[in-house]
């Protein structure tokens, strides 16, 4: 790890307080003893747990999203598919290719039990031999948020699998739907270029490092 100096935050001022979101203004003090301000939105609902107060141990035990990386074997196929999902998402009033996702529920321990729930609650399918991987930042440009990534079967031919039924919140429009895991950026590129669908840069990221793998064998 570098040694160098870094800003030291010296304030903080609450510019707007939201239900989820919270909008501040940071003043930090730089190495050189001159100061600057910087506008970052603080998720509300786990704002005790600042992003100056977390040490890196803690840091998988502070989630606050995860997305859910499912597969299945394709019955007609025998070809490994993964669940995506087009969700309406207002703030870019369209809908977003996305992976299954959501927020931790209070009280919830680990990341693999908010994944497992929210692919229940979005898409109806229940997954199984669910593993998590390292807790990350999702956007630090401009936020402290916190989210992860897990790992899970779906099992088609399972009784539980064969007529998924959503429980979706009445605000929420979802459409779950498998794609094969080899055409994932062909098939991201062809909604985004054909249907005018937009993107989720983290499921984008997994497309872009599957295609590099799978070309570079």
């Amino acid at each position: 790890m570098s040694t160098k100096k870094h800003p030291e935050i010296v304030s903080q001022k609450t510019l707007v307080e939201g239900k989820f979101l919270n909008l501040v203004e940071l003043t930090t003090e730089n190495p050189d003893g001159t100061t600057s301000k910087i506008e970052c939105t603080q998720r509300s609902c786990w704002s005790d747990e600042h992003t100056t107060e977390i040490i890196h141990e803690d840091i998988q035990k502070n989630f606050g999203a995860v997305d859910s990386i499912a597969t299945a074997i394709d019955p007609k196929t025998s070809e490994r598919i993964i669940l995506l999902q087009k969700n309406f998402r207002p703030p870019v009033m369209n809908y977003v290719v996305e992976l299954p996702s959501g927020f931790r529920d209070p009280g919830e321990p680990d990341p693999v039990v908010t994944g497992l729930r929210e692919l229940k609650e979005e898409t109806g399918y229940t997954g199984t031999n669910g593993k998590s991987a390292f807790c990350v930042r999702t956007s630090p440009i401009d936020g402290d948020e916190r989210g992860a990534f897990i790992y899970c079967d779906v099992d088609l031919e399972s009784e539980e699998n064969k007529n998924p039924i959503q429980n979706l919140e009445e605000d929420e429009d979802i459409e779950p739907f498998w794609v094969p895991l080899k055409d994932l950026k062909t098939t991201l590129d062809t909604l985004h270029q054909d249907h005018g669908y937009e993107i989720d840069e983290r499921l984008y990221s997994i497309s872009l490092g599957l295609q590099f793998a799978l070309t570079s064998l």
